[in-house]
């Protein structure tokens, strides 16, 4: 029988069953990219005790997907210590870096941890020095994935990119469009780009099969070609969550105000992940989502990007509006 209690019992189940935790192992950053959700005054990073507790937390729930950020994790100096650490404990590991410091000799190094994947945050201004690091990374058959977020950029960069790359490049283009806070900055400018950019990319998708990651592009396609089919938001809130410096764990990487967090390493506040986890479903039932057309496709989007909004322009709303729009207009039915 349905009942409130029942209802709180599932949350209660999803909110303790963690499917990925992203360490901010460092602040410390070699760069000061315009599209950085995370910059800090500080320059600190995590410390021995630290680890213990974090080791601690993964163990006591079961945590097999791990994510090594920052600033700039290669600036954290027990970086290999760290990752031999975890893959002996069986966890995948993911380090998220903008590839500078990726010299061969970290590159062998860190080739000795099987379970370790590469994600690196490209910078479409500066990235003269990928195409060698990619062939550092086949040479030391390191698993690695390149990611672009999409801001202040243009059709040309992307396009530039992907020409020097796809030849060498077997994986998946991770593209995102930024969450707007820290160094990136919205304005109606960026906004109209974004929807240039994102019609340009659908096309690729669709023209040429450019093999790409992207809400707003191939989750978007693959879920207006099956209409009838049941869809849910793939948001992990509360389960894909974020310990930072001090200790202080957020219900996702993304959400790092204090009406997020969700406890500490020690201690995992498992009845606000409940009331957060709920008001991600909230979402969908806004107003202006009840009354649009793809309230079924969408699902309201990323709480994130609703939450960190700096202006009443829903940017994520408006993408994804835009994104189907689009999508219609090139299959032509619905």
């Amino acid at each position: 029988m349905f009942s409130v209690s029942n209802t709180d019992d599932i949350f209660r189940k999803y909110c303790t069953s963690i499917n990925s935790l992203l360490i901010e192992i460092t602040t410390k950053c070699n760069k000061n990219c315009s599209f950085c959700y995370n910059r800090y005054l500080r320059n600190s990073s995590i410390n021995k005790e630290d680890i213990k507790r974090i080791i601690k937390f993964i163990k006591k729930y079961k945590i097999k997907n791990i994510t090594l950020s920052g600033g700039e994790p290669l600036e954290f100096e027990s970086i290999i210590e760290l990752s031999k650490m975890l893959n002996n404990m069986g966890v995948k590991i993911t380090i998220i870096t903008n590839g500078l410091l990726l010299d061969r000799e970290t590159v062998k190094l860190l080739s000795n941890n099987k379970s370790i994947s590469i994600k690196i945050s490209v910078d479409l201004k500066d990235y003269d020095f990928i195409p060698s690091l990619m062939q550092i990374l086949k040479e030391y058959d390191v698993n690695y994935q390149l990611a672009i977020t999409l801001y202040d950029v243009n059709r040309e960069d992307i396009q530039q990119f992907i020409t020097r790359t796809l030849s060498d490049y077997k994986g998946v283009y991770d593209m995102t469009f930024p969450i707007y806070k820290g160094n990136a900055k919205v304005d109606t400018k960026k906004i109209k780009n974004s929807v240039r950019l994102l019609e340009f990319l659908i096309d690729i998708a669709i023209d040429k099969g450019i093999n790409m990651d992207c809400d707003h592009v191939t989750e978007a396609i693959f879920k207006y070609l099956q209409p009838n089919v049941s869809h849910s938001n793939n948001c992990d809130i509360c389960r894909n969550i974020k310990v930072d410096i001090k200790g202080e764990l957020y219900s996702c990487p993304y959400l790092t105000d204090e009406e997020f967090k969700i406890g500490n390493i020690d201690c995992l506040n498992v009845e606000r992940s409940i009331m957060i986890a709920k008001k991600r479903i909230d979402l969908q039932n806004k107003p202006n989502c009840l009354a649009c057309r793809w309230r079924n496709l969408c699902r309201g989007g990323c709480i994130a990007c609703y939450e960190n909004k700096t202006s009443d322009i829903d940017y994520n709303c408006m993408l994804y509006k835009a994104a189907y729009d689009y999508i219609q207009k090139r299959f032509g039915y619905y």
